[in-house]
């Protein structure tokens, strides 16, 4: 039986138990951050609970193709390509012998990964931790990317440079759009030797007109939220549109244990 509706569970930061980042993030209430303890319990629930992680492009071809998956999936999402995902997200992950989603900012990856051997600076801003520089995080290098591939982990496309695209659309128009997709497409192509297929929203930020400028690049494209209320992709979502909920600290093993049991009713969750 396929299921009513799918969770999506979207982190940004696993960091080491007793991190200094965790306790940063605390004090200044950023979004985004979980200790590896905490992502382990909430790994424990859901297989403990019947849930099975399963990749993105099978959630993917059960709303485009209605293949068959098993009634409790959930995917797994990392966003922008933190270090700390290739260092200790994927080691909780290995212990359960599951898989995620990683999407990749293009631009700032490459500027890390210099061929001076070098690494360049670049600035971000997100929602879940505002203005962040090199000398504030760590992305992943493309040999660490590549080593997720290898390991059987999906990615997907970020944009070049993490813009709010609906604002690059009001402010510099849709040629602008299009070399934010097409250039991080050329680099994802380039470096890791795939066509990207799934694409994340910059911070969520989202139109119907960015839409139609984005979603003819990609098989899926993922909006971004953060509950309450809480989000499900179920068998009517767009696949230009496929819904997650972001998971931090601010989200208790309570809150996912009952979204958990809400999508599989395939009711809402206020």
């Amino acid at each position: 039986m396929n299921p009513r509706s799918v969770p999506i569970l979207t982190y940004h930061h696993v960091h080491p138990d007793g991190h200094p980042a965790l306790q940063r993030a605390s004090r200044k209430g950023l979004l985004g951050h979980m200790a590896a303890s905490g992502f382990r319990s909430h790994l424990e629930l859901l297989t403990g609970t019947g849930w099975q992680i399963r990749s993105t492009s099978e959630i993917i071809d059960w709303l485009i193709d209605k293949t068959q998956i098993p009634q409790q999936t959930v995917a797994i999402h990392f966003d922008n390509g933190w270090l700390d995902t290739w260092e200790t997200a994927r080691a909780v992950l290995d212990e359960f012998g599951a898989k995620a989603l990683v999407y990749i900012i293009g631009g700032a990856t490459e500027q890390i990964s210099a061929r001076s051997g070098v690494p360049q600076r670049w600035n971000l801003r997100t929602r879940t931790e505002g203005h962040v520089s090199s000398e504030d995080h760590t992305l992943m290098s493309w040999e660490q990317v590549h080593d997720l591939l290898d390991c059987g982990w999906e990615v997907g496309a970020h944009t070049l440079t993490h813009p709010r695209l609906t604002r690059v659309l009001a402010e510099q128009g849709k040629e602008e759009v299009r070399r934010e997709i097409e250039e991080s497409n050329q680099i994802l192509r380039r470096r890791l030797g795939i066509e990207p297929v799934h694409f994340a929203y910059p911070s969520g930020d989202w139109n119907e007109e960015v839409e139609r400028i984005v979603a003819p690049y990609y098989r899926s494209v993922r909006l971004w939220r953060k509950g309450p209320p809480w989000y499900f992709t179920h068998p009517d979502t767009p696949p230009s549109r496929i819904e997650c909920q972001n998971i931090d600290t601010s989200v208790s093993t309570g809150q996912i244990r009952a979204f958990l049991a809400a999508a599989a009713r395939g009711e809402p969750m206020a």
